[in-house]
């Protein structure tokens, strides 16, 4: 194709031009299709961070065949049936087309190996920092957002740090603040403070660190952040719970917050919160036993086990239960059903090796790849003379042909001056704001007096006025904010409020006249 260009060239300049008129309008098609995608995709993200299951899939029905499509229906079956799919996982990933669908392989092959793998393996982690890797150097908030939520639960699940000198907290502290600095969205939000919550918690486990500043308040934030799908109340109830009964040494009031805990995992139908449910009693026949109770435990820890089904997925945690079941015989000196329990420790330890063993072929695979590879680079390598002098020839080639487009470019540069000066003053008759209201496509118009905050929801903004009612308008927070009086201040990343309109502030909230709150983040509080 270059060659073909640039011969073109030597003749017919046209033909040239011609040439990269239609490169460029394909590639502004091909930018509004990749626009698009992209746009569908992170709603796809959203359904699925909220467990919002029809949502999930009526977008994915909308959403052509790919690997990408692929992925989303692996992690919608694993939140409903707790499904891993190791058929799907245990084949060579494919040649990546574009930089979102490696990142999202990466972190989706990072869950793979998180929900299968046993404390403490670093295999998982190596897949969430790639994808959270490449999401930053292309600049994808979202994507990047997402991985920042795995990285954090990888530091939630194994608790490190506590015996290597805080170091892993310290990473773990880096990464809640990044994703607290990128939280977007309610549930982005969400997840956020659950991960600055347990964070604080593991602060004050640690002697070695300071009194964390976590209080109940930071338990009535989060749960009034939280989506409305009962999981998301229910994971905030636990560590309450841990939080009453460890930390204040109450442990009536955790009971009562392992109770709620219990009832709002009851009340999902996802598979997150079967299996956190058993995590819940198998906490409370932990805590028994430590009190000294060892029949209550014995019990406890018997119909958790009846309750879970004899499922892979459970492999790690039924392991953990004979283990603790085994201990607690051995403390009443009942030896037969030491025996036993140590047996059946024993299984589920080999299965999860044999089930690491099957990762650890996984990743050969992988490597033979990289040796076939090495291979064509070494059969190059024996005709580098013949392939350097055809590449030095379309180098020279497209050199010329270069050399051209610069000539043809000087003589248009002037005209896309003038054309973005004419762009500039139609981009100022096009401005949201007139005067003292704001005008809406279909004429509507808000009056500036009556607004009390505007929110920003991907590409839109939602005004809400005194009045009640919510109107949309196309835009950006950015570009409203330099029109506004000055009485709208940005108080978050995602919201403008009128200062008009506030009746009291906190340091993480704004309480309005319509007694509704908003987030008021660290970097604009300095304006209140």
């Amino acid at each position: 194709m270059v060659i073909y260009v640039t011969l073109s060239s030597f003749f017919r300049v046209r033909i040239w031009q011609y040439y990269i008129i239609l490169l460029a309008c394909l590639g502004c098609k091909n930018s509004n299709l990749d626009s698009n995608k992209m746009v569908e995709l992170e709603r796809m993200l959203n359904h699925i961070s909220n467990y919002d299951i029809a949502r999930v899939n009526s977008t994915l029905d909308s959403i052509p065949s790919s690997f990408t499509k692929d992925l989303f229906e692996v992690e919608l079956n694993y939140i409903l049936t707790g499904n891993t799919s190791e058929d799907f996982f245990g084949t060579v990933p494919p040649k990546f087309e574009t930089k979102e669908g490696e990142i999202f392989y990466n972190y989706s092959f990072g869950d793979f190996l998180f929900r299968k793998s046993e404390p403490i393996d670093t295999l998982s982690f190596k897949y969430y920092a790639k994808a959270y890797s490449i999401a930053k150097e292309e600049n994808q908030d979202e994507l990047t957002i997402e991985t920042l939520k795995r990285i954090n639960n990888y530091f939630k699940k194994y608790n490190l740090g506590l015996n290597d000198g805080n170091k892993s907290i310290h990473k773990y502290q880096k990464y809640q603040k990044e994703l607290k600095e990128l939280a977007k969205d309610s549930v982005d939000v969400f997840w956020a403070k659950y991960y600055d919550i347990h964070l604080k918690m593991l602060k004050v486990f640690n002697k070695d660190l300071t009194t964390s500043s976590l209080t109940t308040q930071d338990f009535e934030t989060a749960l009034s952040l939280s989506p409305d799908e009962p999981y998301f109340q229910a994971i905030i109830y636990q560590l309450q719970g841990i939080y009453y009964t460890l930390l204040l040494e109450n442990p009536i009031k955790g009971a009562e917050s392992n109770k709620f805990a219990e009832e709002y995992y009851l009340k999902s139908n996802v598979f997150p919160a079967k299996r956190a449910l058993f995590g819940l009693n198998l906490n409370n026949a932990i805590a028994d036993a430590k009190k000294g109770n060892d029949e209550g435990a014995i019990h406890k820890f018997k119909v958790n086990l009846r309750l879970v089904p004899n499922e892979k997925s459970y492999h790690f945690e039924r392991q953990f239960s004979y283990e603790h079941l085994t201990n607690t015989f051995t403390k009443l000196n009942e030896l037969d059903s030491v025996k036993y329990y140590k047996n059946l420790t024993k299984k589920y330890q080999d299965s999860i090796k044999s089930e690491l063993l099957v990762l650890g072929i996984h990743e050969i695979d992988k490597r033979h790849n990289v040796s076939r590879l090495q291979k064509l680079v070494g059969e190059f390598n024996r005709h580098k003379l013949i392939y350097g002098i055809i590449i030095i020839i379309i180098l020279l080639l497209a050199l010329y042909s270069l050399y051209r487009w610069v000539k043809v470019d000087k003589i248009n540069r002037l005209l896309n001056v003038e054309k973005k000066l004419t762009y500039e003053e139609l981009a100022k008759v096009k401005q949201l704001v007139i005067k003292d209201s704001i005008t809406l496509k279909n004429k509507t118009k808000v009056q500036l007096d009556e607004l009390i905050f505007i929110k920003s929801d991907d590409h839109y903004l939602e005004l809400y006025t005194s009045s009640g009612k919510k109107e949309y308008v196309r835009g950006k927070i950015k570009n409203i904010l330099d029109q506004l009086p000055p009485n709208f201040k940005q108080c978050h990343r995602s919201y403008i409020v009128n200062y008009n309109k506030i009746r009291n502030t906190t340091h993480n909230k704004i309480l309005l006249e319509n007694n509704q709150f908003i987030p008021l983040s660290r970097t604009f509080k300095s304006n209140f």
